[in-house]
């Protein structure tokens, strides 16, 4: 107990006036590693401001997959005041994660009713370039939006296997 006391106690630096002081304590996070993780899952939602920002980092610079159901739900946030830098973040950090739980999370994504998960999900797909989510950016090639079917393209050709760059060239052929 007293080591989630000390933990807890630890995540109110994040809310510190010095930025040198969150930046160190950003870097006890990730030195503390998984040990972190479920504590930081557990507090997330009593965790305000500027200092969410700081444990997202945490928890994609950790790389634990458990924290992957959180940054996905994060990515997702309708939440008006936090939606661009959360939810861009949150994206990020399962791109730092990576895996076969985040990339099936973000295939998920890739069919969200709303087109900013799945244009984070298609960028962070091709940033972590595995394969695994080449069938569901296929898919993603016949969005409704725009800039989701560009951005999937952009991950196809990123992640470049023969399949992959077999169905960009199909779909640039469809576009002119």
């Amino acid at each position: 107990m007293t080591h989630n006391n000390n933990l807890f106690e630890l995540l109110l630096d994040f809310n510190h006036p010095d930025k040198v002081v969150r930046e160190a304590t950003l870097q006890v996070l990730i030195t503390l590693g998984s040990d972190a993780v479920p504590l930081l899952i557990e507090e997330f939602r009593q965790i305000a401001g500027s200092a969410r920002l700081y444990v997202i980092r945490a928890l994609g610079l950790i790389g634990d997959t458990r924290a992957v159901p959180l940054l996905l739900e994060l990515v997702t946030s309708n939440d008006v005041q936090e939606y661009l830098f959360v939810s861009s973040l949150a994206a990020k950090s399962l791109g730092q994660i990576g895996g076969s739980a985040a990339v099936d999370g973000l295939v998920g994504l890739l069919s969200h009713e709303r087109s900013g998960p799945r244009r984070m999900a298609a960028t962070v797909l091709g940033n972590i370039g595995s394969a695994q989510a080449v069938p569901g950016l296929i898919d993603a090639l016949r969005d409704s939006d725009p800039p989701t079917r560009t951005l999937s393209a952009r991950a196809l050709e990123q992640i470049g296997t023969p399949q992959a760059i077999a169905a960009v060239s199909v779909w640039r052929e469809q576009q002119d």
